[in-house]
C-alpha cells in the first residue's frame, strides 16, 4: 500500500517538503526504492545549502528594503526613483516579502508629489498627441458647415456680407484647428476668440436659440478637452456666458440687427442672412441644418468618449499586469490598489 507523502507524525507545516519526501522515500515498501546513505546525504545537504541561500537573499531583503525607505524619506530629487529600484530589488530577492511588496505597489500606483520633471514632459507629449488627435476631429466639425454651403443656392439671401462674415470665421477656425494638429500645441487664446466670433456669427443664421445653442455645445465639447483650458472651472464658465449671452446684449443694445422678439403666445424668429418666404424649401432646409449639426455634436463627442474609453483601458490594463508582478498578500490587509478605484 502506498503511504502519503505528508507526515502524519508531526504537527503540518513543521516538516518541510523536501525532507518530508525524502523521509517518504527512506521508508519506501520497496527496499530498490530506497536511496542509500550516500544519496540521502547529498539530498540532506543540498536541502541545507538552499535554506542558506534562502535566509541570506532574505538578510539582503531587508538591507534592499531598509535603503529604500531611507531613499524615500530623503529629499534627493531622484529619491522615488531611488527607492523604486531598491525596493524591486528587494521583492526580487524575497517575493514573499509582504512589506516589500507593499512599498513596491505604493510606489508603482500613487502617484508621486511633487511630480518629476520627466514625468511631466511625457504627460505633456502625451497631451500634445492627444490634441492632435482633437484638433482633427474640430476641422472636420468645421467642414461638415461648409458643406451646407449648396443649400444657399435654395434660399433668398438677405445680407452677404454677414454671408461672407459666417463662413470667413469658419475658415479661420480651420486654419486655428489645423495649426494645433500640426503642432499639438493649441492656441488658447486664439481657441477662445474664434469660437466666440463663430458663435456671434451664428446667431444670424436663426437667432440666439435656434441652431446656436447646439454649435455652442459642440465648441464646448472640443475646448474643455483642452487641459490647460478645462483647470480653469471660471474660464470655460465665463466663454460659455458670454457666447450665449453677448449676442442678445448686442441685439438689446442696437449693435447687432434684431432677430427674435417675444409676442403673446408666439415667439418670433427672423435671419439676419436669409429672407423667409414661408416656401417648404425653407422648411426642409430648417430640419436638414438642424440634423447635420445634431450628428456632428454627436459624432465629435464620439470620438472623445471613444479615445477617453481607448486611454483609461490601456491604463487599466497596464495596471493589472502590474499588480501580478506584486505576490498576494495572504494577511487578509488590503493593498494599496484595493482603494485605487474606489472613486
Amino acid at each position: 500500500m502506498q503511504r502519503r507523502a505528508d507526515s502524519t507524525t508531526a504537527p503540518p507545516g513543521d516538516v518541510p517538503p523536501e525532507l518530508d519526501l525524502l523521509c517518504m522515500a527512506a521508508l519506501s515498501e520497496d527496499p530498490t526504492a530506497r536511496p542509500n546513505a550516500h544519496e540521502l546525504a547529498e539530498a540532506v545537504q543540498s536541502y541545507l545549502d538552499g535554506d542558506r541561500d534562502v535566509e541570506r537573499r532574505r538578510r539582503l531583503a531587508a538591507e534592499q528594503l531598509a535603503d529604500a525607505r531611507d531613499a524615500l524619506a530623503s529629499d534627493a530629487a531622484d529619491a522615488r526613483s531611488t527607492a523604486m529600484r531598491r525596493a524591486g530589488r528587494a521583492l526580487a530577492l524575497d517575493p514573499e516579502s509582504n512589506d516589500a511588496a507593499e512599498l513596491v505597489s505604493s510606489l508603482l500606483l500613487e502617484p508621486p508629489s511633487p511630480m518629476p520633471l520627466e514625468l511631466e514632459q511625457s504627460i505633456e507629449e502625451y497631451e500634445r498627441k492627444l490634441s492632435q488627435h482633437r484638433s482633427w476631429r474640430a476641422v472636420w466639425a468645421y467642414l461638415s458647415i461648409v458643406a451646407l454651403a449648396p443649400m444657399m443656392l435654395f434660399l433668398e439671401v438677405r445680407n452677404w456680407s454677414l454671408v461672407a462674415a459666417f463662413f470667413g470665421a469658419i475658415v479661420v477656425c480651420v486654419l486655428v484647428a489645423l495649426d494645433a494638429a500640426r503642432h499639438g500645441r493649441p492656441s488658447v487664446v486664439s481657441i477662445l476668440i474664434v469660437n466666440l466670433a463663430l458663435a456671434v456669427v451664428f446667431t444670424r443664421v436663426l437667432g440666439p436659440f435656434i441652431l446656436t445653442p447646439l454649435a455652442i455645445c459642440c465648441m464646448l465639447v472640443g475646448i474643455t478637452s483642452i487641459r490647460r483650458i478645462n483647470t480653469q472651472r471660471g474660464l470655460v464658465v465665463a466663454w460659455t456666458l458670454t457666447a450665449v449671452l453677448l449676442p442678445i446684449i448686442l441685439e438689446w443694445v442696437g449693435v447687432l440687427p434684431q432677430t427674435w422678439a417675444t409676442v403673446k403666445g408666439a415667439t418670433i424668429v427672423e435671419s439676419g442672412m436669409f429672407e423667409s418666404v414661408g416656401s417648404r424649401v425653407e422648411a426642409i432646409s430648417l430640419v436638414v441644418a438642424n440634423t447635420v449639426f445634431t450628428l456632428v455634436v454627436g459624432s465629435v463627442a464620439l470620438a472623445f468618449s471613444l479615445k477617453r474609453q481607448a486611454t483609461q483601458r490601456e491604463l487599466f490594463v497596464r495596471e493589472w499586469h502590474l499588480r501580478q508582478l506584486i505576490p498576494q498578500d495572504t494577511s487578509g490587509a488590503k493593498r494599496p490598489w484595493a482603494t485605487t478605484r474606489a472613486a
